[in-house]
C-alpha cells in the first residue's frame, strides 16, 4: 500500500502499472483516499472504507478534472457521511438501479399498449398537431357513426 502526499506535480509524475495491472496510491493528508491509475493512463479518485464486511470503493471523480483540493474535500464529507452510520456506496447503487424515464416509459407501453381514447381519437382533426403514421382501425370507426357527439367531425 504506497502511500504518498498528493499534489498535481506528484500525482502527474507517477509511473503507469504493467499492463493487466492497476496501481493503487494513497493519500497521507486523508488516508482513505485513493488514487487509481490504470495502464492506459486513467487517474480516478476513490474513497475506500470497510462498511461492515466489504469494502465500499466511492468514485470521486478523474485525475485532473478533479483537483487534489477538490476530491480531499469530497473524502472528508464522504467519510463524514460513513462516521453518521450511512453508507454512500450503497446510496449510490440504490440510485443506479432505479429505472430511468425511458426505461418506466417502455414497461408502461408494453403492459399497457397504445391509447386510442381521447386527444388520440381526434388527432387528426386538430390544427398543428402532427398526423400519425397508422392510424387503429377503432379511431376510424369511430367517426363513422353518426351518434358521435365529438366536435371534431371529418
Amino acid at each position: 500500500m504506497a502511500q504518498i502526499k498528493f499534489g498535481k506535480i506528484s500525482l502527474q509524475g507517477l509511473a503507469l502499472p504493467p499492463a493487466g495491472k492497476r496501481l493503487t496510491v494513497y493519500d497521507t493528508k486523508v488516508p482513505k483516499l485513493a488514487l487509481r491509475v490504470t495502464p492506459a493512463g486513467t487517474k480516478t479518485f476513490y474513497v475506500v472504507k470497510r462498511a461492515g464486511t466489504e469494502m465500499a470503493w466511492v468514485k470521486l471523480g478523474a485525475f485532473p478534472e478533479m483537483t487534489v483540493e477538490k476530491a480531499q474535500a469530497e473524502a472528508e464529507r464522504i467519510l463524514g457521511e460513513f462516521a453518521s452510520g450511512a453508507n454512500p456506496a450503497e446510496a449510490r447503487r440504490t440510485f443506479k438501479a432505479e429505472p430511468t424515464l425511458t426505461k418506466f416509459f417502455t414497461e408502461y407501453g408494453t403492459r399497457h399498449g397504445e391509447k386510442t381514447g381521447g386527444v388520440a381519437r381526434h388527432a387528426a382533426a386538430i390544427p398543428g398537431l402532427p398526423a400519425k403514421a397508422a392510424w387503429r382501425p377503432e379511431a376510424d370507426e369511430h367517426h363513422a357513426d353518426d351518434d358521435c357527439p365529438c366536435a371534431f367531425r371529418a
